[in-house]
């Protein structure tokens, strides 16, 4: 009699351990989440990989740094917006070949591919876009069609037609910074009409984390003032209204 009633209460007990984990087996694999749990966080952005490519350092032909003068002080947070043209916050998707944007231009810059998520202000619409970022490595080849006499000096003419695709040239500055593929960062742009592209005007010190931080100089970008970008030129391009000496 014991042995029924014993059997009698494990019973049902055991259907409901046994419907729970493959209630529970059936929810992870359905990626399935409880109406109040917090939604998906972005990624942290240490365990992003980097959007530009790895180029292996045998290949670089040459690697200097850029000492820069520049116009006012790029840590000035809301000197900065003023100089923009539009603000926006945008997930880094993709980078492509570094390139010379322009033959008056001494600097490459790095073509972005990004997700527009939200405009600040500016008139740049939301969605897939194309946006400059200042610097990269460009190929002996690049460098030497747009420097022809400094190229000739640092022994460019001496390489192979295939050595000068094949090996890198980068100049390094302090606007530099490493973006994450997937991050979402906001960005500060320079529009310039004669090339109908958009830059982000002076790299790093243009850049600011979702939390409205630069990302050089931790300095706060205050969101209220993301209203006061001023409307597109056909001046400068690359490291925007900063550029530096030569």
């Amino acid at each position: 009699m014991k042995k029924k009633v014993i059997l009698a209460i494990l019973c049902p007990l055991l259907a409901v351990v046994v419907a729970a984990a493959g209630f529970g087996y059936w929810y992870s694999n359905n990626n399935m989440q409880p109406a109040d749990s917090p939604p998906p966080t972005q990624p942290i952005e240490e365990q992003l990989e980097s959007v530009f490519p790895v180029i292996p350092e045998e290949q670089f032909y040459a690697r200097s740094n850029r000492q820069s003068a520049w116009a006012f002080d790029m840590t000035d947070t809301e000197m900065m917006l003023n100089e923009s043209h539009a603000v926006v916050r945008a997930r880094v998707l993709s980078a492509q070949k570094t390139l010379y944007v322009s033959p008056y231009h001494s600097l490459p810059n790095t073509p972005l591919k990004v997700q527009v998520l939200e405009v600040l202000s500016g008139d740049i619409k939301t969605g897939t876009q194309t946006i400059y970022f200042p610097g990269g490595a460009v190929t002996a080849e690049q460098y030497l069609e747009q420097n022809p006499s400094s190229g000739a000096k640092m022994g460019l003419l001496e390489l192979s037609k295939n050595e000068r695709k094949k090996m890198y040239i980068e100049s390094l500055c302090e606007t530099d910074f490493d973006l994450k593929k997937n991050a979402e960062y906001v960005f500060l742009l320079i529009r310039n009409d004669e090339l109908d592209k958009y830059f982000v005007g002076d790299g790093a010190y243009s850049t600011f984390t979702t939390g409205m931080k630069n990302v050089k100089s931790q300095k706060e970008l205050k969101s209220t003032n993301a209203g006061k970008a001023k409307g597109a030129n056909k001046g400068n391009i690359g490291n925007g209204q900063n550029k530096p000496a030569q």
